[in-house]
């Protein structure tokens, strides 16, 4: 049996299942159900067959030579040379059967393929929807440098230096970022809440706080990066013709 097994009988650990009996049904008669007297003999690991959004089942695994249906292999080396060289093997019993096999990682990894699908959909969507607000904050702080040329030019005559225009700027546009996570935090646990229900084994909801500030700092980051690109740029430039502008 498995360990999921041994909490399901109400056993307190796996060694006190070892030498226990099971009663369970072994076959069928005129009469009706066959019930035999099984020994448990071991007990292993919690396996996951199915979905990661099943729990994981109460497995009994029964010592029975006379009714085996699959072989399961273990094996080092090439997997395509072991399935050939099994296959050999099978045909020296018979040909009027055809050799099936499935690798076991590739069976689970396929109980995956839906989770794995949504990650890569959800990080290429976010790659586009950062480029895309890169592109707005640049022209937004184009458009801002712009319009405060004079005030950015009469700054410099008193003295600013380049980081302090830069400073000036990221600051400004730091603000709507701030707001704007502020705003996405809530909504981004409740989706991911609602999400993780799916799930019988998650992460404890506290841990979804760090992963939001971490979002955030790199969200501010890429648009420091991003406005200081142009605010480098406008603040090197000579202010007698940022005031001959005006």
């Amino acid at each position: 049996i498995n360990y999921e097994s041994v909490k399901k009988l109400g056993l307190a650990t796996a060694q006190n299942a070892i030498g226990k009996y099971l009663i369970a049904p072994i076959g069928m008669n005129e009469a009706g159900l066959v019930f035999g007297k099984m020994e448990i003999i071991g007990v292993t690991p919690d396996i996951y067959f199915q979905s990661p959004k099943k729990p994981i089942r109460a497995e009994v695994y029964l010592l029975a030579p006379e009714r085996y249906h699959v072989l399961a292999v273990k094996y080092d080396g090439k997997p395509q040379a072991i399935a050939s060289s099994l296959e050999r093997v099978w045909k020296t019993f018979t040909n009027s059967v055809p050799f099936q096999y499935e690798f076991v990682d590739d069976s689970i990894a396929a109980e995956f393929k839906a989770e794995r699908d949504i990650s890569i959909m959800l990080a290429v969507f976010s790659l586009i929807t950062v480029i895309v607000a890169c592109l707005g904050l640049y022209g937004l702080a184009a458009f801002t440098a712009e319009r405060r040329t004079k005030e950015i030019g009469i700054r410099k005559v008193l003295g600013a230096g380049v980081l302090d225009i830069v400073h000036l700027l990221v600051v400004q546009f730091s603000k709507p970022v701030v707001i704007a996570n502020l705003i996405a935090w809530p909504l981004v646990s409740w989706a991911m809440l609602r999400w993780l229900e799916n799930f019988p084994y998650r992460i404890d909801s506290l841990l979804l706080i760090p992963f939001c500030v971490g979002a955030g700092l790199i969200s501010l980051v890429i648009a420091w990066l991003t406005v200081s690109a142009h605010a480098v740029k406008v603040a090197r430039t000579n202010p007698i013709k940022a005031l001959r502008h005006e």
